[in-house]
């Protein structure tokens, strides 16, 4: 029964898709649910790998490496992005290092932003003060939130220099508490329903090397249509790792049919014991 629980469990986390994707976006990413809603703290700092088991995206360049986290709970979607390889924190008012996370709320694609699309950008100041925007599609570009509403108060970021699972070197982290469910005009978020899809693009920017890294490779900030699509699931991540799931699943399968074709070899060989043992018999008793 354990193996068969293992089994299915294990299906269902490598079910195909039935939803519609975006016919420009090659790129799918699942967000899966904390256990028992045990979400992050957003405070910039990544000290235990535990407290991001969930969805773990890792983007690698020629020069950098950054590890993205994506997961929810009944109301907002949690995003972690590791610069593994920004060593160096710089920031001012006006510029300097910073993170992005773009959302295309109804999925509906396009090659510009539209009204549903929004982006948060968290950018670097100091060791002690964090800052971020909110712009917003106007079907044109991104234009900036003019008002700072229960929206913009909704969300949670921040960002540190400190160590983490990915690195014991002192590196860039950014972390965002993103609402899932309000209106196009930004409304307070109420539970979201886990069916739904969206747009998701990541990106982060080391001002002082002037090198960015986003997710999907080679997506726009101005064309949704290049950017991941974002579906939902309730069934949290197993405790033991991700890559480890087809392996389980392919253990439980031969393991249950070892079990069976045992099973029915020594049924076979009760029966034919039954009678004189012919050579014949004897064959199939191997077997």
């Amino acid at each position: 029964m354990f193996l068969v629980g293992v089994l299915l469990a294990s299906a269902y986390l490598l079910l195909p898709l039935s939803r519609t994707l975006n016919a420009q976006s090659a790129e799918v990413v699942t967000s899966h649910r904390f256990p028992n809603n045990n979400v992050p703290k957003i405070d910039g700092h990544f000290d235990r790998a535990s407290e991001w088991n969930t969805t773990r995206i890792e983007q690698v360049i020629s020069t950098d490496k950054v590890v993205y986290y994506v997961g929810h709970d009944d109301r907002y979607l949690y995003v972690l992005e590791d610069f593994v390889t920004d060593e160096e924190a710089y920031g001012t008012d006006a510029k300097g290092d910073s993170a992005w996370v773009y959302i295309d709320l109804q999925h509906d694609g396009g090659s510009v932003p539209r009204i549903d699309d929004f982006v948060i950008d968290l950018e670097w100041l100091d060791a002690y003060r964090n800052q971020y925007f909110v712009w917003k599609g106007d079907g044109k570009g991104w234009a900036k939130e003019k008002t700072i509403d229960d929206f913009y108060w909704s969300i949670e970021a921040k960002s540190s220099l400190s160590r983490s699972p990915n690195s014991q070197t002192s590196h860039l982290i950014y972390e965002f508490r993103i609402p899932l469910n309000f209106s196009n005009q930004l409304r307070v978020p109420l539970n979201f329903d886990e069916k739904i899809m969206i747009g998701l693009r990541l990106r982060v920017y080391d001002d002082n090397r002037q090198v960015g890294v986003e997710f999907p490779g080679g997506s726009s900030p101005l064309v949704p249509d290049s950017w991941a699509n974002l579906i939902f699931s309730p069934v949290p991540i197993p405790e033991f790792p991700r890559w480890l799931v087809p392996t389980v699943a392919l253990v439980s399968v031969g393991g249950t049919l070892y079990l069976t074709r045992k099973a029915k070899r020594k049924q076979k060989t009760q029966i034919l014991e039954i009678g004189p043992i012919s050579h014949l018999t004897r064959a199939v008793a191997r077997f």
